[in-house]
């Protein structure tokens, strides 16, 4: 894969995520930590369709607040907690 490309596609999920937290300053730290590991741990890219869809998610959650943007809202709480080494209260 061209460099530059890869570089695209990490901008353009890295701005869907910053969309997706409304920009709030812990929530933006952990999407870059993921999306920052995600691209230098694997050795190949998903397909285009996956990356696509992935996109589309977060645009989503940064545009309604609804399922989506629980979905998001929660993976970002999840490892926050976890790297405090917390525990999850469960109700």
């Amino acid at each position: 894969m061209d460099k530059a490309y890869i570089r695209s596609l990490y901008r353009r999920l890295w701005r869907a995520a910053h969309y997706a937290v409304q920009n709030r300053n812990p929530e933006k730290r952990i999407i870059r930590a993921k999306l920052r590991h995600a691209f230098r741990t694997e050795t190949q890219l998903p397909p285009a369709i996956e990356l696509e869809n992935t996109e589309q998610f977060l645009l989503t959650a940064g545009r309604r607040r609804g399922l989506e943007n629980n979905v998001v809202k929660n993976l970002c709480a999840i490892h926050w907690y976890r790297a405090k080494g917390r525990k999850l209260t469960t109700f």
